[in-house]
């Protein structure tokens, strides 16, 4: 009895001893292994993405509550619907630190203990849901576990989510969006059926570029004239208007275009002169061309955009032609010849309006074209004036003028000479034939000359006179 009693009291301390000394041992190990033996995190110990290690409970728990609020008040997540995007309010995430930390393990990654109100998350995307079908086919349950995820782990860069990719495929419907029509000519038909060969539809990818000229380089249509290329260049142009696609090159020539409306003219050469645009949706689209009884019909076709979008002329003005006159001796005086009639010019403006049913969201220049008029040219022949004409005559009268006054100076001359000469005749003979005495004919051939030589210098003035146009001419007398 006495060595029975002896051997419980001996087992029962043995085991008390066991049990204090396991006790601490394991209690300093199981800290250590959660806490390190100085009381901080070993190295690689992550709160989401903040790095605590060497850090005290305390400390890390002040650390992670100041990244937290960082986080709420700089990150910042997209959600885009088509073409609306607008930024997540923070104010759906619920973090709960204590809850982080009780399950938080040292030299491990530890997300961040957070939850997603989803009243708060349904309200902010009821204003993306026009059509109430979205709102029953959007994947819920994927959309807070991504944004679970992304705010766990306090990840710092920005993000942006569509929320077409929580929507199924069967969901998403193809429709005509909008489409352009042009009148084809007989030059063009061939070129025009050439390209409807090798594109009878063109693909529009999702954040891609499109690029007319290379694609007629990628399917070898360089062959084709630029005007039938423009005349599918300006198709393609006016349909995308009515899109929300960004044209980033366009061109248009320097006459006012027969084939499609001013403001929506897309010239197109290649190499040279190219219609580029950017599809910036998250969806691809489709252009379709088709030719029907000598009409180009091209449709824009995918999934209908969450705006509307509209082009109209909002400013248009014409220019007459100036008239430019060139005088030529081939035509006669005062006749004209028209060899260009000349066309009148025109600014063109283009808008395109982005509405949310009947709110206008904006209004944006799309193209603001100006053909410069094709001047009138006229022929005419040369001018004749009638001071001209009157100078002339008067000229002529001159001369003519002129011309008699000499003629009866040298008649009246030649008579004073013969009557000299006749009257030394008759001297000599009263001399001869007389016994008186013969006259003294010195007196009277001096006055002759006196007479000669007034004569003379009163034509040499007044043909002075009539050459200076001092003399009051009259015209010669008719016979």
């Amino acid at each position: 009895m006495r060595n029975e009693h002896f051997l419980r009291i001996f087992l029962l301390l043995t085991f008390c001893t066991a049990y204090l000394l396991s006790f601490s041992n394991l209690g300093v190990y199981a800290y250590d292994r959660l806490f390190g033996s100085d009381g901080a995190y070993k190295p690689g110990t992550k709160i989401g993405s903040i790095d605590v290690a060497e850090m005290s409970t305390a400390q890390a728990k002040e650390e992670v509550k100041a990244s937290i609020e960082k986080w709420k008040a700089t990150q910042t997540i997209d959600i885009q619907y088509k073409e609306k995007s607008e930024t997540l309010p923070m104010d759906v995430f619920s973090f709960y630190l204590n809850d982080t930390f009780a399950v938080a393990q040292t030299g491990k990654e530890t997300p961040v203990s957070v939850k997603v109100n989803e009243e708060l998350l349904a309200a902010f995307l009821s204003s993306f849901q026009n059509d109430p079908e979205d709102k029953d086919n959007l994947q819920m349950d994927r959309l807070k576990r991504q944004l679970h995820t992304q705010a766990s782990m306090l990840s710092p860069s920005n993000e942006l989510l569509s929320l077409e990719s929580f929507l199924p495929e069967s969901s998403q419907t193809k429709e005509v969006l909008a489409q352009s029509t042009v009148a084809v000519t007989s030059k063009e038909m061939a070129d025009i059926q050439s390209w409807l060969d090798e594109l009878k539809q063109l693909k529009i990818p999702a954040q891609k570029t499109v690029s007319l000229n290379e694609l007629i380089q990628k399917h070898q249509l360089e062959n084709l004239s630029p005007d039938s290329l423009s005349l599918v260049g300006s198709s393609i142009y006016e349909t995308i208007t009515y899109s929300n696609f960004d044209i980033l090159e366009r061109h248009i020539g320097s006459e006012i275009p027969d084939y499609i409306d001013p403001g929506f003219e897309a010239r197109i050469s290649p190499g040279k002169l190219d219609l580029a645009f950017f599809n910036s949706n998250q969806s691809d689209y489709t252009l379709t061309f088709e030719l029907d009884q000598g009409r180009l019909t091209t449709k824009l076709v995918g999934e209908p955009f969450f705006y509307t979008y509209e082009t109209a002329v909002k400013e248009r003005k014409e220019y007459e032609p100036r008239t430019i006159v060139q005088y030529t001796a081939m035509l006669s005086p005062n006749v004209t010849n028209i060899e260009t009639m000349g066309k009148n010019g025109l600014a063109i403006k283009v808008e395109r309006t982005v509405t949310d049913g009947d709110a206008v969201i904006a209004s944006n220049l799309l193209s603001d074209d100006f053909y410069p008029p094709e001047n009138k040219v006229e022929q005419r022949g040369l001018i004749i004036d009638e001071e001209d004409s009157d100078n002339s005559q008067d000229m002529d009268s001159s001369e003519s003028s002129s011309s008699k006054v000499d003629e009866d100076a040298a008649k009246e001359s030649n008579d004073k000479s013969e009557s000299n000469d006749s009257s030394g005749n008759s001297s000599a003979s009263s001399s001869n034939g007389n016994e008186g005495p013969p006259k003294n004919n010195s007196t009277t051939s001096e006055a002759e000359k006196k007479t000669t030589n007034a004569n003379e210098q009163a034509v040499n003035k007044e043909r002075e006179q009539i050459m200076n146009g001092t003399a009051d001419v009259k015209e010669p007398e008719k016979p």
